[in-house]
């Protein structure tokens, strides 16, 4: 991604937590600059989930390696098996 994204913050607020206006305060609100976020920003295909802001891809199934597992073999699974649901994916470099 070649841009800073939006921050999303819409007021301002002062030392103590109050709430402020933003003119002047060079919060993010003040300038709500940068790339607005995706709508949707999650589309689900098949096993995975794409998020369309960051271009990380999500597995749907949080317990893929059956856990369970010793220290070695969350290594070992990190390091191989979880790749292969991803193959044919978009690649991070690629445009969402």
């Amino acid at each position: 991604m070649s841009a800073y994204l939006q921050t999303g913050q819409i007021t301002c607020h002062d030392a103590g937590g109050r709430m402020i206006d933003c003119a002047g305060s060079g919060q993010d609100a003040d300038f709500r600059s940068g790339v607005s976020w995706p709508a949707p920003r999650f589309e689900l295909l098949d096993d995975v989930v794409l998020d369309r802001l960051t271009g990380l891809v999500w597995t749907r199934n949080a317990n893929m390696a059956e856990f369970p597992l010793a220290w070695q073999e969350a290594l070992d699974f990190s390091l191989g098996g979880v790749r292969s649901p991803f193959e044919g994916m978009m690649k991070c470099s690629e445009t969402v």
